[in-house]
């Protein structure tokens, strides 16, 4: 692996999972990193001062400019290079018309995240703007990710909107046969046992314990996908993910080794949706969302802050495989405004309890989404 990626994916996993944290409640939680991440850097290339070390150090970026956009630009471009699969990603500057947006900063947007631009009129018809954002998020995301933006957080004031939208498709490597899908208990939020539909295969996958942890890796046809799925020890999520950390999750995927499985995995769907200015404001980076935040990279002419991070996100997974996609808008508004033998004794994987779930690009090592199941909803 490149030194590009080992850097990158140290970076993106500290995110991810502090990310998580930060959201986790008692109930399913999904989201892309990814998304979040990739969005709220390319909105970070324009700010300076506390505002650009804050960004900086919240969403665990590389400080050098250069090493950050070519980090940046080689992620998204193996990513979307999907085969047998669909993974598809796209980045979005919505631009008032009022508006003048640096030539530099444009450049940054197209040569390193592959933005495209489109410009709008927020001042004279915000509805119709956020109508537009949002069609383009619904057709990227194969209409899975509907009405990100809801009424009434873009207006006259709104000068840019950021989007990032990632959407992924792929049937499993060893697909689960339907017969064999039966109704079993899962132990909903840690406690009560409901009925759930649970697939079940006996195959060979990477599998293995690390510290009372059960890990197992379910890869996409292809290859270049994965879903890791973490079984927490003494069925207690809520510690697997006090501890979980980038160092954890690593070590973690290299406790695996070829086992034979016996596999209880069960059918679950569910759409989660976040606001996310509070929690990142929390989680260290206010000043970008006040009026001392400094966004003059972005524009000389109009002083800029975020009014909010909005991420949206779906997931359906059964018998063929997975589907899932994610959005991210960021709202800007002027600052006046507010390897080891194989065992011969089967492994038993069973997935009836509260566990954790990672949907990781191979080659890269890009946690693309990752979430939790507290209640299966089918």
């Amino acid at each position: 692996m490149s030194q590009v990626f080992s850097q990158e994916l140290r970076n993106s996993d500290k995110f991810a999972f502090s990310m998580l944290k930060n959201l986790e409640k008692k109930e399913n939680t999904f989201l892309s990193p990814y998304s979040i991440r990739t969005i709220l850097s390319l909105c970070a290339e324009g700010a300076k001062g506390a505002t650009l070390e804050e960004m900086q150090k919240t969403l665990s970026l590389e400080s050098d400019a250069t090493k950050r956009q070519k980090e940046m630009q080689v992620t998204i471009q193996k990513i979307s290079d999907a085969k047998d699969f669909k993974l598809v990603t796209t980045n979005m500057l919505w631009i008032e018309k009022s508006m003048e947006v640096l030539d530099a900063y444009k450049k940054i947007a197209k040569d390193f995240y592959m933005a495209g631009a489109e410009v709008l009129g927020f001042k004279e018809n915000p509805e119709k703007a956020r109508q537009r954002i949002n069609l383009f998020v619904e057709e990227k995301t194969n209409k899975m990710i509907k009405n990100l933006l809801p009424v009434g957080v873009v207006d006259k004031e709104t000068k840019m909107v950021l989007t990032n939208t990632i959407y992924f498709k792929a049937d499993w490597k060893y697909s689960f046969d339907k017969k064999y899908t039966q109704k079993l208990d899962f132990k909903v939020n840690g406690e009560k046992d409901e009925k759930v539909d649970m697939m079940y295969q006996n195959n060979f996958f990477k599998a293995g314990i690390l510290d009372g942890n059960s890990v197992i890796q379910l890869p996409y046809k292809g290859n270049k996908v994965s879903m890791w799925v973490i079984l927490p020890k003494d069925k207690k999520l809520p510690e697997l993910l006090k501890n979980i950390d980038a160092n954890l999750w690593t070590a973690l995927k290299n406790a695996v080794s070829k086992k034979d499985v016996r596999l209880y995995l069960p059918v679950f769907e569910f759409e989660t949706k976040y606001m996310l200015s509070n929690n990142l404001k929390a989680m260290g980076m206010p000043t970008a969302f006040g009026d001392v935040a400094q966004f003059s990279g972005i524009s000389q002419k109009t002083s800029l802050k975020i009014s909010e991070v909005i991420h949206q996100a779906k997931v359906k997974v059964e018998e063929k495989g997975t589907e899932a996609a994610a959005a991210t808008a960021v709202v800007m508004t002027p600052k006046s405004s507010s390897h080891q033998s194989e065992l011969q004794v089967p492994f038993i994987f069973k997935a009836d309890h509260p566990f954790l779930f990672v949907i990781e690009h191979t080659e890269t090592q890009e946690i693309l989404f990752i979430g939790t199941v507290q209640k299966p909803i089918k």
